[in-house]
């Protein structure tokens, strides 16, 4: 899988420079894409299923199966925590290998098995590599599927209590401090015994001092490499933090208080228990070391190859998570952004929205969930859909235009999940006690229409992917069967003509794969990079009128040039994280153009060949496979304007309010922001014509030359039968057989 090799990301890219990302979550493996037939059509999320399109969670999920195994670029090497593990919460499941998968690994792993029968049937057959090695790597994809449930939203919103929700006991602690959030992955264990122990992934001091830097710089405080930050953050109050600085100086205190009990396990791992977990997650001071925690948890959700990931909040504090956060918009097969009851959206919601509408136009099916949490508090089902509608509506606003929208009490769900019931019997048990009715709950909807989306909508995509290249391979034999068939003469002038074909065919195919597609590109890049520059300034000024507000700069402000100051810097910080967003999605952009150039000369070939005939008019096709993602090197726009420098502009708040003093600061600030920005953009795009360049030619010549060894498979297969005494009775009974293979197949 294109994900393998991030194993030793642990969670987050690193930032800085043009290398390549690639993410870890892993949806390659899990869907078991490859660049075999149809994979132009097949999404790119990965495949999973279900048990039932009807069946939620819970109780209501199904029979148990065998705890999932580990697979690269999920989980780094160290997945197997020690043997001395004590069990959290309920006790797991036995789960033992002699049990039969059911849900959707039962799906995935019965079309492997369908994959590696007609394989094995094919294999003595001549003119069947290709098709074979493609039947093989979907097989081990399938076989290694997982789904990857990433989870989004603000630190209030209730993350931690919605997944500890689905899986049915208190596993995750619902309340860390939100500036030390870190990446908590849940995944199945590989042995019981391993049942809620967790991997701690510790930043390395490098990421650490980033972590520091960022802090420090919007709170005005000098570079923590000097060595003196402890002694500055010591030396804050908090009445003198301005309120965008608050969760950066929260952070700073954590780890000033923490940093010589953790510093020497920076930048390592660590197998622990169920409560030191606790304590690596909650406890504020620790925490805030934590890259990243992987959870072993046996749980109906778990057994079925899903990995939860509870990332950090979109108002994380640490600049490096919104590479992270984009990773899993990409690559996670679903996601929901969970949201409390009632609250408004902060800036860094609307931030993460817009972000996630820039992603959505690249997905092949609509993976994203929209989760209203403690729904509980709704006095009735119509000031519950009101909040439901008002969110509808926000998401509209943000290029979302039909969302999924689920009301759920997380913590009526996890009663009821420990009780033993399911929540649709709680809710009708409630309803017949005469206690408050909370029909307007639609968690149960939302695990069912999940696993609805898991089976139906991905895995079964999938097995009907494998599938297809059963029934492309038993069209071959089928067409030998006729080519043998012809009469001896009839055979002969059709051997001419294949002959001749082939030679135009393999003209075709080189030309294609050597396709200039870089000028197009270039333009397009350019193109892009230049509406990145628009779009910022477009929203400029409604980012300085939310920056410099009545409410920061009044007279009642003791310093009002600290506060004048402290809000520049939090408007530079803004823009920086918008513009790195930006060039995040520029890149997935190029990707879709990029990969409509390769669709272009591929489509173009195609139709050239199926001008040949047979067997040319039935090749089977890739689509190049993933993209590798480009590394947005962390932008940087502190020091491009010294906002001291504009102090002189600021009257008082009168002036600067009331009359033309706002605007005189805005425009100045905003020519130098454009400078800076033309400077970021003018250096990306070589790296981006360069990164995006390779790929385009290299995955051009490679879908060329796979298409090359099947033409000339195909010719051969042909050939075959037109000459000699051709084995029909053999190719019948492996048509045959492969006939019966695909009618074993269950119905999705």
């Amino acid at each position: 899988a294109a994900s393998a090799s991030a194993a030793a990301q642990a969670g987050s890219p690193s930032t800085g420079g043009p290398g390549s990302r690639t993410p870890e979550t892993g949806r390659e493996a899990a869907s078991g894409q490859d660049r075999s037939a149809d994979s132009a059509a097949e999404p790119a999320a990965s495949s999973s299923a279900a048990d039932s399109a009807a069946a939620p969670v819970g109780s209501e999920l199904g029979a148990t199966v065998p705890a999932a195994a580990s697979r690269p670029g999920l989980e780094t090497a160290a997945t197997a925590p020690a043997p001395d593990a004590a069990p959290v919460g309920s006790e797991p499941a036995a789960a033992s290998a002699a049990q039969p998968a059911t849900g959707r690994l039962a799906i995935l792993r019965s079309a492997a098995d369908r994959l590696h029968e007609a394989a094995g049937l094919l294999e003595p057959l001549p003119a069947f590599d290709s098709a074979l090695r493609a039947m093989r790597e979907r097989e081990d994809s399938l076989r290694g599927g997982r789904f990857t449930l990433a989870l989004f939203g603000a630190f209030s919103a209730g993350k931690s209590s919605f997944a500890n929700a689905l899986l049915g006991d208190s596993f995750l602690p619902v309340s860390p401090h939100p500036t030390t959030a870190s990446i908590s992955r849940i995944m199945a264990p590989e042995r019981a015994e391993d049942h809620g122990r967790a991997l701690v992934v510790m930043k390395t001091e490098e990421e650490l001092m980033g972590d520091l830097a960022d802090a420090c710089e919007l709170l005005g405080l000098h570079d923590p490499a000097l060595g003196r930050w402890r002694a500055e953050v010591r030396a804050l109050t908090p009445d003198k933090i301005h309120p965008s600085g608050r969760a950066h100086y929260s952070f700073l205190r954590a780890a000033a208080a923490g940093y010589d009990r953790v510093e020497p396990l920076l930048g390592t791992e660590m197998s622990v228990g169920p409560e030191e977990f606790r304590q690596y997650a909650a406890d504020e001071s620790r925490a805030c070391f934590v890259k990243r925690i992987d959870v072993y948890i046996d749980s109906e959700w778990t057994r079925q190859g899903i990995v939860l990931v509870d990332t950090p909040g979109a108002d994380s504090v640490h600049a490096r998570h919104t590479g992270v956060t984009f990773d899993y918009m990409k690559n996670a097969d679903a996601l929901v952004f969970v949201t409390y009851y009632n609250h408004a959206f902060s800036r860094a919601d609307r931030q993460f929205l817009a972000q996630l509408g820039r992603v959505k136009g690249s997905d092949t099916v609509d993976k994203t969930f929209f989760v209203v949490n403690a729904a509980d508090l709704a006095d009735s089902a119509e000031e519950c859909e009101g909040v439901t509608g008002h969110l509808e509506e926000r998401l509209r606003g943000e290029g979302i235009l039909r969302p999924r929208i689920y009301p759920v009490s997380s913590i009526q769900a996890l009663d009821a999940k420990r009780a033993g019931r399911t929540v649709s019997a709680a809710r009708a048990e409630a309803a017949f006690s005469g206690r408050s009715d909370t029909s307007f709950d639609r968690f149960a909807h939302f695990e069912r229409d999940l696993m609805h989306f898991a089976a139906e909508e991905l895995a079964g995509l999938a097995a009907a992917a494998a599938d297809r290249e059963i029934a492309a391979a038993q069209a071959r034999l089928t067409r030998w069967l006729e080519e043998a068939a012809q009469g001896e003469q009839e055979r002969r002038g059709r051997l001419e003509r294949l002959e001749r074909a082939s030679a135009r065919a393999k003209t075709m195919i080189e030309e294609a794969g050597t396709a200039d597609k870089m000028p197009e590109l270039t333009r397009e890049i350019r193109e892009l990079l230049f509406h990145v520059r628009q779009r910022i300034e477009f929203r400029f000024g409604d980012w300085f009128a939310e920056s410099f507000n009545p409410a920061l700069l009044h007279t009642g402000v003791g310093d009002l040039k600290s506060s004048f100051l402290a809000c520049g810097r939090e408007l530079s910080r803004m823009i920086a994280r918008e513009a790195e967003n930006e060039l995040l999605a520029t890149g997935l952009r190029i990707e879709r153009a990029g990969q409509r150039m390769l669709s272009e000369a591929l489509g173009d070939t195609r139709e050239r060949l199926a001008a040949l005939g047979a067997p040319f008019d039935s090749l089977q096709y890739g689509d190049g496979g993933p993209w590798e993602t480009p590394e947005i090197s962390e932008v940087q726009l502190g020091g491009a304007l010294d906002w001291s420098s504009l102090w002189p502009l600021f009257k008082n708040p009168k002036a600067f309010f009331e009359q033309r003093g706002r605007d005189v600061v805005k425009e100045a600030a905003l020519a130098t922001f454009r400078e800076a920005l033309q400077h970021i953009t003018d250096a990306r795009l070589p790296e981006f014509e360069s990164f995006y360049g390779r790929q385009l030619a290299g995955k051009l010549e490679a879908e060329a030359s796979e298409l090359r060894r099947r033409a000339e498979e195909a010719a051969q297969g042909v050939t075959i039968s037109l000459s000699g005494r051709p084995d029909t009775e053999r190719w019948q009974e492996i048509r045959q057989r492969l006939q019966e293979v695909l009618k074993s197949a269950p119905q999705v």
